[in-house]
């Protein structure tokens, strides 16, 4: 052990990650480091009878070199190492890594790493704040979900051998938090400016609805079926005719029309889409439980009650209704069927089973036959298939990232369900669900249905009878007194990120084209630094960005020059113009939608 090297490095741990570094005694590398023909170190690690090293016994440094010679990051990008090794690697990325850049070192052999720590000089490592080391997988999907940055995916080339089974784990938890990543931000892609529309649109049908809160725990240990539109529900659907008025049924709306022609009725249809089918075709008189989001013609036409779910702290409604309504949060994974399965456990179901959930389809079949969806071009695009799985049944059928990211949730779902609530896959076909219990839904009647038989109509009755719509809770003319004050503010907004982006292509001229730019734009600088604070504490320019995160997160991505500094004059004004581009299409939206006239 290299004494002074080991101090360097627990303390640099300690100052990092706030607790003492713990050795490991009687490690099973101890005294197996080698010394390499360039002075350094290497170590030699017995797999399956076969000597492998874990870097070049000749000169470990110029073999990192080699391989990353060409590399070439743009700002922003994350990259997910899979094995720390004796750090040549990682130390000749550190040369090539950006101030907005990170990186996350996923370590599986601790011991190896306790070697590194008494031996190898890692503090430069341990102290990068844009370096996390991390030795859990479920800690490593928590860092790495919902990050917008491009990830770029190493491993350390003598890891694919000697750790083949963590290898294979690594890689299947990174790709599907990437197709995960990706089905959001395609969702949010897709629907940002219809989201925002029905921002301001929606608010009539926002203020006669009932909240959600007051329907928790509505139908407590009882159990609750949620229909979906995918290919299987033709197979079972008719057995709902049964449990109808006895058992909560909650349907997504694609999937109603599929209920009406075998005489069922639900007791509750969801619907999140802002683009949403079948509105003429289906006008049943049933309520309605949606999203301030939801599409303004179907709420307009609804003429059953309607049931909001807006997520506690949501700041346009909290602001235009003065804090009066209570939030709360269900999860919500760019599906209509994760809401309405949000919402059953959210009802205080023990059983939620799920009919119509395939995530998949067969080459010609992609919904139910009778569900109100057109086969348009863009429907057809939408669900192109590039992926190829096993059915419950290990029959191969066809899927594509944005519905397998779908799947994924349910699996995030299922894992995170207390003790007391237990998910049914009743489908009878489509992607397994990790964690639920497969079985036919005739099977799921009666195991966990016909005991718990209630009067589903009374109940919710006297729910609608006890609860009040949020009109009775504030008047009108405020609200929409409200709504025009946001409009006023976000005005002001527009003209700041405006001079924004003046200032910030000055910058960049300076930098550009002066010998003496910096100095020139101090003053730039400083009323820039004055802009950001009043664009930061402004809430609705905060929730501006994050429906409009996609665009924005988009000013890393630039092609980068010999000019650090401006590099980063170069990032700050496609940021500033990405921001001004957003607030200046929500004021375009809010006019239109409002009729306001300035």
């Amino acid at each position: 052990m290299n004494k002074e090297v080991y101090e360097k490095n627990i303390k640099a741990y300690k100052q990092r990650y706030n607790v003492d570094y713990e050795p490991i005694n009687n490690n099973k590398y101890e005294n197996k480091l080698e010394d390499t023909k360039d002075g350094n170190k290497t170590i030699q690690i017995e797999n399956n009878g076969r000597k492998i090293y874990l870097h070049s016994k000749y000169s470990p440094i110029k073999e990192a070199e080699k391989k990353y010679e060409k590399l070439e990051l743009r700002y922003g990008t994350l990259i997910i190492y899979f094995g720390l090794g004796l750090a040549y690697y990682i130390k000749e990325i550190i040369k090539k890594i950006n101030k907005t850049d990170n990186m996350i070192i996923y370590e599986p052999d601790k011991e190896l790493f306790d070697i590194v720590m008494k031996n190898i000089d890692i503090s430069d490592i341990l102290n990068n704040i844009n370096f996390v080391l991390l030795f859990d997988l479920e800690e490593m999907k928590k860092i790495i979900l919902g990050k917008p940055a491009d990830k770029k995916v190493e491993i350390l080339p003598a890891y694919k051998e000697l750790y083949l089974e963590e290898t294979v784990k690594f890689m299947k938890e990174v790709k599907e938090l990437i197709n995960r990543d990706m089905t959001h931000l395609n969702t949010l892609e897709k629907f940002k400016d219809d989201w925002t529309k029905s921002i301001f649109c929606n608010i009539d049908s926002v203020l006669s609805s009932y909240n959600i809160v007051d329907f928790k725990d509505v139908f407590k240990d009882k159990p609750i079926i949620v229909v979906g539109a995918g290919p299987s529900l033709n197979k079972n659907v008719h057995l709902l005719k049964e449990i109808e008025g006895k058992v909560c049924i909650i349907c997504c709306f694609s999937a109603a029309k599929v209920l009406e022609k075998q005489g069922i009725t639900p007791n509750f249809l969801v619907s999140l889409d802002s683009k949403q089918y079948g509105i003429e075709e289906y006008e049943a008189n049933i309520p309605l439980i949606y999203l301030k989001s939801t599409n303004k013609e179907l709420l307009q036409k609804h003429k059953s009650k309607k049931i909001i779910y807006f997520t506690e702290g949501e700041v346009w409604l909290s602001r235009v209704l003065e804090d009066k309504i209570k939030g709360d949060y269900l999860s919500i994974r760019g599906t209509v069927s994760s809401f309405a399965t949000s919402t059953a456990k959210y009802f205080g179901a023990s059983k939620i089973i799920l009919i119509g959930q395939d995530f998949c389809w067969t080459k010609e079949k992609i919904h139910a036959e009778g569900t109100v969806h057109k086969i348009t071009n863009s429907y057809k695009a939408y669900h192109n298939y590039d992926m190829e799985e096993k059915d419950i049944y290990g029959n191969t059928v066809y899927t594509n990232i944005p519905f397998y990211g779908f799947k994924l949730w349910f699996d995030e779902f299922t894992s995170e369900l207390p003790e007391n609530v237990k998910l049914i896959h009743a489908t009878e076909g489509g992607l397994p669900i990790e964690g639920a219990e497969t079985i036919t839904l005739r099977e799921a009647i009666d195991k966990y249905c016909k005991e718990e038989y209630c009067d589903i109509k009374s109940i919710l009755n006297k729910y609608y009878e006890t609860n009040k719509t949020i009109d009775k809770f504030i008047n009108r003319e405020t609200v929409y007194e409200n709504i025009k004050l946001i409009y006023e503010e976000l005005k002001d907004m527009k003209k700041l990120s405006e001079e924004a982006v003046d200032l910030s292509k000055k910058i960049t001229k300076n930098i550009k084209y002066s010998t003496n730019g910096l100095k020139k734009n101090n003053n730039y600088i400083s009323r820039l630094d004055k802009i950001d604070v009043m664009l930061k504490e402004n809430q609705d320019v905060k929730s501006i960005i994050k429906t409009f995160s996609n665009d924005i997160s988009k000013y890393y991505f630039i092609e980068k020059t010999d000019n650090e500094k401006l590099d980063f004059a170069i990032m700050n004004e496609k940021l500033y113009i990405q921001i001004y581009e957003a607030i200046d299409n929500t004021i375009k939206i809010a006019k239109e939608e409002m009729n306001y006239e300035d």
